[in-house]
């Protein structure tokens, strides 16, 4: 660990300008990763403050840009800022005994690396087809995995479970009446899959019909499907994700409009409510979403107005219907995607309990110096990995991420491979990654038992060309 803290490097590149206030832009590296943070002088101040209760003030030669009330925000006032800022952020980095402090490792976002591998497994039985965006569940100790598209844009309908001890696949055999809709919305709970809105057709020529309205269930202990039309409004708009929560399912719309709009469909009732959110949120596709106790969780995505991907994370109250942003204490450059994979994790990892510094030392903080901000009410994490990080290039799963609820941060997850013989990406990058899945979006990903299962998902063959997987790999935590 202290290896680590001493390769942290850092600078102020830019700034920005907000109402009542200036953001410094800090980017820190260590060793290949590079993330970013924003500060403004309020922060630079408070951390002035507690480094000199904590350290003699000798061994703190700085002094701190005095207030300005008036004409803080102009050009040259914030330019000088940037400059003594970055000799202030120079000097303690080089200190060995301040840079490893609790307070300077929370102030520039630190995160410790946590390890893990990932492997191959040679599963059998009724393998699935290749596919993606395919759902992934566990339920009665059993992995089941349902639909996606092939290659060919099909949609599957099917049902497979997967024995974990034996490794063994089998195809459900399904009765009832079967969906003859594709790019359904999806959602899973209490052992009932729900098939939501669709089309018949293709939308390629044009002679298709949407049925918005009209939804299936799969039993799938019953093995039986059932339909279902539902009453109340009309659903207007293509759906792009559902959660389910309290005996409703949560609709959302593509958020094509600063309020976007949210089909409510009332289980007990089987009856659908429009409505849409109280505040605004950016016109963006290809979001992941994830329901948390009472929450939507919604990550990433794709804009609609330019080429840019996001890596930002919004929370929804679902009784509020009101995005709130979460706002880390750290992020990385290499985050932004859409089409990839978010997998929620019902608890904190647990090699973090051995890797996360600032927590050890916090502890030994008296009360009134921890951070009450960094605490949040939800528990547990989120694994980002996958999917496209621009229009043509994938993310590598030789690194991905965690997202800690409580701590409000993000932490890189490595193959353990990544941590031996060399820290030179472009000396590891020439050895044959045999032992991590190829770069792919649209795959399924699961958490159990301390492990991430991953199936399927889409990229490129070593010829460029298009590639539909149905392999399968587990990621084991060290």
């Amino acid at each position: 660990m202290q290896n680590q803290l001493e390769k942290i490097n850092g600078v102020i590149t830019k700034y920005r300008n907000r109402k009542k206030y200036t953001e410094y832009k800090l980017v820190l590296t260590r060793d290949t990763e590079k993330w970013k943070i924003y500060k403004r002088y309020s922060d630079f101040h408070t951390l002035h403050k507690k480094l000199e209760e904590r350290f003699p003030v000798e061994s703190l030669k700085f002094t701190m840009p005095p207030k300005k009330v008036f004409g803080k925000m102009k050009e040259k006032v914030v330019s000088n800022r940037v400059s003594q800022f970055n000799t202030y952020l120079q000097q303690i980095l080089s200190s060995e005994t301040v840079r490893q402090s609790s307070l300077v490792l929370n102030f520039i976002g630190y995160c410790p690396r946590i390890s893990g591998k990932w492997t191959k497994i040679q599963h059998k039985g009724d393998i699935p087809p290749p596919r993606t965006f395919s759902n992934i569940f566990i339920y009665e100790k059993l992995l089941y995995l349902f639909g996606g598209s092939s290659l060919k844009s099909e949609s599957f309908n099917d049902l497979y479970s997967y024995d974990f001890e034996a490794n063994i696949w089998k195809q459900e055999e399904i009765g009832g009446e079967a969906p003859d809709t594709k790019n359904n919305t999806i959602v899973f709970a209490n052992g009932l899959i729900y098939l939501l809105g669709g089309f018949r057709g293709e939308i390629e020529t044009e002679s298709f019909s949407q049925n918005l309205n009209e939804f299936y269930i799969l039993d799938i202990i019953k093995k039986q499907w059932s339909k279902i039309e539902a009453k109340g409004e009309t659903i207007t708009e293509q759906i792009q994700a559902a959660i389910y929560h309290k005996d409703k399912i949560f609709c959302f719309s593509y958020f094509v409009t600063p309020h976007p709009t949210i089909y409510i469909l009332d289980l007990a009732e089987n009856s659908v409510k429009k409505t849409e959110t109280k505040n605004t949120c950016e016109a963006t596709s290809l979001l992941n979403f994830i329901g948390v106790g009472e929450n939507a969780l919604i990550f990433g995505g794709k804009s609609l107005m330019t080429t840019e991907n996001f890596g930002n994370l919004l929370i929804l109250n679902l009784g509020e219907l009101r995005f709130r942003e979460i706002h880390p204490l750290n992020t990385f450059t290499d985050l932004a995607r859409h089409s990839g994979s978010l997998t929620f994790v019902p608890k904190r990892i647990s090699s973090l309990n051995s890797l996360n510094i600032e927590e050890e030392n916090i502890q030994s903080l008296p009360e009134n110096e921890r951070n009450p901000t960094v605490k949040s009410p939800l528990v547990g994490g989120l694994i980002i990995m996958g999917g496209y990080q621009d229009s043509h290039q994938l993310h590598s799963f030789e690194t991905f991420f965690w997202f800690d609820l409580s701590e409000q941060k993000f932490f890189k997850i490595l193959n353990a491979k990544l941590q031996s013989n060399s820290n030179n990406l472009e000396d590891l990058n020439q050895e044959k990654y045999l032992n991590v899945p190829a770069d792919r979006y649209g795959q399924s990903a699961i958490y159990h038992n301390n492990k991430i299962f991953l199936f399927g998902g889409g990229g490129v063959d070593e010829y460029h060309n298009k590639k539909f997987f149905n392999d399968l790999w587990v990621f084991q935590f060290d």
